[in-house]
């Protein structure tokens, strides 16, 4: 083919694609929803759930494929240069979508080469220590933290995920230090919280409420903006004061596509996932197997959401220095 044939060829193709024909015919074959966690992991287990409903919606199947590595970055670089026709989204979750950019050098940047498309959910995060220490709220524990110096150690899965990030936020906003102990995943994090190898961590609250239950833990606040049904007693961190005001803390996820996806099969999208979410069988589902509160929104809202998280968390990183070693 000549060359201006192939950039005729190449613009046809565009149009089509742009069209509101197109977004009204879409799809019309397999959606695949990379997701960049493993299989079995609880973002795994939320997106293989929206997928099957989708999946009834469109009578068309949405495959799940699990594209794990690199904190991410794999998975959410095999959407970012998938061509932008619908056929190809992914899971966004905090560390790929907000927190990857300021630690690694990315061959893409989520912000510029993702769109979002619909929020699924969110996780609120529970600060824990372990029961034997003299804290009951976070007051308590700013002080303490402040008496002992800097020795205080705090637990998380590792560095850069929203556990360590969490930690630092509300050291720096409660004007104290803690020494960080790094581990391999939530579960011996945790465990060193309650051997008293550490004292402090943040964690999803579905970790950590059998534990907080039984005493082995104690519970002394929550990350959210608003208590937990479950937890009624347990305040929230910005209930400390406000200079905890910005120490919102919670896991989430949603739907996100490659850049310069038609608008019109995004918002087809985004409305098919409200609906899916709409259903209560649904959400009670996705709430007991994943401890995610459905969020539903829209693609504005939640690139709105996105985006305020990444400057919170840039920042974040940046004053503090936080290097991936």
């Amino acid at each position: 083919m000549k060359p201006l044939a192939r950039l005729c060829a190449a613009l046809l193709a565009a149009a089509c694609v742009s069209s509101p024909a197109f977004a009204n015919s879409w799809p019309n074959k397999p959606v695949k929803l990379i997701v960049a966690q493993p299989a079995g992991s609880s973002p795994d287990t939320t997106a293989r759930q929206i997928a099957l409903k989708l999946s009834d919606v469109w009578g068309e199947q949405m495959v799940v494929e699990n594209k794990a590595g690199a904190n991410g970055n794999i998975g959410m670089q095999a959407v970012a240069t998938a061509p932008a026709d619908g056929y190809t989204v992914g899971l966004g979750v905090p560390s790929n979508m907000t927190i990857n950019p300021f630690l690694y050098k990315m061959p893409f940047n989520p912000l510029q080469d993702l769109v979002p498309v619909a929020q699924i959910g969110s996780v609120p995060f529970a600060l824990v220590v372990n029961p034997k220490l003299p804290v009951h709220n976070v007051k308590e524990l700013v002080a303490y933290a402040k008496s002992l110096k800097g020795e205080m150690n705090y637990s998380s899965a590792g560095i850069g995920n929203i556990g360590h990030l969490a930690a630092e936020l509300l050291a720096d906003r409660g004007g104290f230090s803690m020494h960080h102990i790094p581990n391999k995943g939530d579960a011996p994090a945790l465990q060193d919280v309650m051997a008293g190898q550490t004292q402090v961590m943040f964690v999803g609250i579905p970790a950590v409420a059998g534990h907080a239950r039984s005493g082995r833990l104690r519970l002394i606040a929550v990350g959210g903006t608003q208590r937990l049904p479950a937890f009624p007693d347990v305040p929230t961190i910005q209930e400390a004061g406000p200079a905890f005001n910005d120490v919102v803390i919670q896991g989430w996820n949603g739907i996100v596509a490659p850049a310069g996806t038609p608008r019109d099969v995004i918002n087809k999208m985004a409305q098919d996932v409200a609906k899916v979410l709409d259903a209560k069988e649904v959400r009670e589902q996705i709430t007991t197997s994943t401890g995610l509160v459905v969020k539903v929104s829209t693609p504005d809202e939640f690139n709105t959401f996105i985006r305020a998280e990444s400057t919170k968390w840039g920042k974040l990183i940046s004053a503090l220095n936080i290097k991936v070693q």
